[in-house]
């Protein structure tokens, strides 16, 4: 058995590789009841939660959970690798809900996201902040998923298809600010089905999140290169500096200059620690 351990901002994420060759159960127990999402990348196995749940996972499945106190089954001459995030911790970081427990397939956004995550850059300066952002998105896409699993009214909830739909345009073109009649007219619905359905999946507009993306890209540029904040504004839309700077505090209640500083000097300790 090997266990490797991704660190991240708000919490771990751990990838664990068995290999046995007689069936085996092993008994997990966790400090807090709280959620988590198990991902099978490979081989399957039978997660049981009480006494009489359980859940068959092939490769290409997750779950969602909410257990201490767990039990999973490895079948006869297993080859088995799975990851195990507590999502709470960056969820509510991230102001999202909607985390319904149960078994569901990973998407091709999901996968993608994953792929990178396993498979990172050779050379990341903020590893931690790095994965972090990685782990947002496939947040994102985790709910997602598990939205097209619901049913409301013997039919699909379409609501996260539109919200995703139009967030893939924002993140496609930051540079651009489609107002939401324009990105609801790229998508052939009403604006207000859209602002309906970003309302519900993202709990923001579609002007807040487009801000927030760009945020985001301009946090990744900070932490994987030494640009100067007036490239990266630009780089991220903003008209200016002074506009990134502010929308920057509004969303992490630190400037920039002193973001940047806090994380160079945390990887200074870490290399002297090294």
């Amino acid at each position: 058995m090997r266990i490797h351990k991704y660190n991240a901002d708000h919490s771990p994420l751990f990838l664990y590789s068995f290999r046995f060759q007689p069936a085996v159960e092993l008994r997990k127990q966790h400090d807090r009841n709280s959620l988590k999402m198990l991902l099978v990348t490979e081989g399957n196995l039978n997660l049981r939660l009480g006494t009489n749940e359980r859940l068959f996972l092939p490769i290409g499945n997750f779950c969602v959970f909410r257990s201490d106190n767990y039990h999973i089954e490895l079948p006869d001459n297993c080859n088995l690798k799975y990851l195990l995030y507590n999502v709470e911790p960056l969820a509510k970081h991230m102001k999202i809900d909607g985390f319904v427990e149960g078994r569901y397939s990973i998407s091709p956004a999901m996968r993608s996201y994953l792929i990178t995550i396993l498979q990172p850059p050779s050379e990341l300066e903020y590893p931690e902040q790095w994965l972090s952002l990685q782990l947002s998105n496939l947040l994102y896409y985790l709910r997602a998923e598990i939205r097209r699993s619901e049913i409301v009214g013997g039919k699909r909830n379409h609501q996260a298809d539109y919200a995703l739909a139009a967030d893939a345009i924002i993140r496609n073109d930051l540079l651009s600010n489609y107002s939401a009649e324009e990105i609801a007219g790229m998508l052939g619905i009403s604006e207000s089905t859209l602002s309906r359905a970003f309302s519900e999946y993202f709990n923001m507009g579609v002007a807040q999140r487009r801000n927030q993306l760009r945020i985001e890209y301009g946090s990744e540029l900070m932490l994987q290169s030494d640009v100067q904040l007036s490239e990266i504004a630009r780089l991220c839309g903003y008209p200016n500096v002074d506009t990134f700077r502010i929308n920057f505090f509004k969303i992490n209640e630190l400037n920039p200059f002193a973001w940047r500083k806090r994380y160079q000097a945390q990887t200074r300790r870490m290399t002297e620690k090294a």
